[in-house]
């Protein structure tokens, strides 16, 4: 789709996510945030904010939903009904949800990823590669933090860097969330994934290798979540020129 502006409706525009998000879109060229959905509306927004969905009257060229996993399934649905491009950015969503994206990415662009920073997505790829090497001789152990808000644990992030290391190894692992006890002596294939909640931090993960004598250790650390905002208004700038599919951050990091 060719247009000089797109007009961009923001879900959960009212959470920290979608005000970054929306302070973002105040920088781009060619893109104008004309309205807001949110659960808790407010009077202080410059474009008209709803709680239903169907209440919506602008004409809508574009949807990022930062929203609440209780409604990203209305969500898709109404970019489905209203044949509107969908960058989904809400984390902690069911199975259900996950393949209803899918199933309708044959109507609609959809772009699905759980987390928007484009330095994430080559982290996947060197961790794919680095287990690729080192899984037969390293144990591997995953450790994510985020602020003392976040309601899921172990983040979407932290189960893409999972997929990747199980795909670089070749296989499966036994996966422990979290390790105590008497009884913890690491037992073979088993992988452990650590979740921190505390203060304001914003994202941190990293995957571990730990072989005899020797330790990689493969890092990422958003130091705002403007990395994540501006990550998805690019894929929603990439999105709306593509034929129906679903895409994620792999699409964007082949292209550079």
């Amino acid at each position: 789709m060719e247009q000089e502006q797109i007009r961009l409706l923001v879900c959960g525009c009212n959470g920290a996510m979608g005000k970054a998000v929306v302070s973002g879109a105040e920088t781009m060229d060619g893109v104008s945030v004309v309205a807001g959905f949110d659960q808790q509306p407010s009077s202080n927004s410059k474009y008209p904010v709803y709680n239903k969905l169907n209440e919506i009257q602008e004409q809508i060229d574009a949807v990022i939903d930062f929203s609440h996993r209780s409604v990203a399934k209305a969500i898709a649905e109404f970019c489905y009904e209203k044949k509107i491009p969908l960058v989904s950015a809400t984390t902690g969503i069911d199975e259900n949800t996950e393949a209803y994206y899918h199933k309708i990415s044959d109507a609609i662009p959809v772009f699905r990823s759980k987390n928007f920073s484009y330095g994430i997505s080559v982290m996947k790829k060197l961790v794919q590669e680095a287990a690729r090497l080192l899984a037969e001789d390293f144990d591997i152990e995953l450790i994510e933090a985020h602020h003392n808000k976040k309601a899921d644990a172990p983040s979407g992030t932290a189960q893409m860097l999972l997929e990747s290391v199980q795909q670089g190894a070749g296989h499966g692992y036994d996966i422990c969330y979290g390790r105590h006890g008497n009884q913890t002596v690491r037992k073979q294939n088993e992988l452990t994934v650590h979740a921190v909640r505390g203060g304001t931090i914003v994202g941190e993960h990293s995957v571990i290798f730990a072989g005899e004598d020797e330790i990689i250790t493969i890092s990422h650390s958003a130091l705002s979540k403007k990395v994540f905002a501006m990550g998805a208004l690019k894929a929603m700038k990439f999105l709306v020129t593509k034929e129906n599919g679903f895409y994620s951050m792999d699409d964007i990091a082949s292209i550079g």
